[in-house]
């Protein structure tokens, strides 16, 4: 049996409705697969611009506690933790504290949901998020974009506590911010940072990309060098 991943996933029609990724081992007939909509999407991004481009409104979330719903009075959603300046979210007038119930009509249930949900939108594409403020429903529309290239090395210094410059031979660690996650497991100034996530960083340009790619992430594999040794350690992403 060569496998299926990789391959079309069909419905009774004969239509492609995903692209199958792997099953469940321990079970019979249990697969997962990538919607058709997010492939068609990522497919347009890798030909147009050689990677995926992922919709930014510069809203980060967290999830619902049953206090929150309580004090909101709904039963599922997310909570604004932070607004981005200069984003289209905060354009848009939403706050820190305001309640999520909603994106484009549809309920979110988690953190996780409401990224996904954002993430299949393309850049200029409208969103529609229902807020729930004052014990009332309502309605923001905002316009979805990219995220601002030039704000990325603000990302490793918020997330990690680092500031990179580049070298011969890759990256070296120019600042390391006190008490933060990667000043905790010991990163010091003049390391060599070899990679996030698995992902080698070469250039300055890689880590900017891989920075954006991991904004709604909560930990990441950091690859250190020092001398001859390389330090593999899972680091949570905290904001500073």
């Amino acid at each position: 049996n060569p496998g299926n991943s990789g391959g079309p996933l069909l419905d009774i029609k004969g239509e492609l409705i995903g692209i199958n990724t792997a099953i469940y081992g321990k079970a019979q007939g249990i697969g997962f697969a990538i919607p058709v909509d997010r492939a068609r999407r990522v497919m347009k991004d890798l030909v147009s611009y050689g990677e995926v481009r992922h919709a930014w409104i510069g809203l980060v979330v967290q999830d619902l506690t049953p206090e929150l719903a309580q004090h909101f009075g709904v039963r599922r959603g997310v909570v604004v933790a932070q607004v981005d300046p200069k984003s289209p979210a905060e354009d848009a007038g939403i706050a820190r504290g305001d309640a999520i119930t909603k994106v484009d009509g549809r309920d979110v249930a988690s953190r996780e949901e409401f990224e996904q949900r954002i993430e299949d939108h393309a850049e200029g594409d409208r969103i529609t998020l229902t807020l729930r403020r004052d014990g009332r429903d309502e309605e923001v529309g905002l316009a979805a974009a990219t995220f601002p290239a030039a704000r990325a090395d603000e990302l490793a210094w918020q997330f990690l506590g680092v500031a990179a410059a580049g070298a011969e031979d890759g990256l070296v660690v120019s600042r390391v911010r006190s008490g933060s996650p990667a000043a905790r497991i010991g990163v010091q100034r003049g390391d060599r940072l070899l990679g996030l996530g698995g992902t080698p960083l070469r250039s300055i340009a890689e880590l900017r990309r891989k920075m954006i790619d991991l904004r709604g992430a909560r930990s990441v594999l950091l690859s250190v060098g020092r001398g001859p040794y390389q330090y593999n350690v899972n680091v949570p992403l905290v904001r500073g």
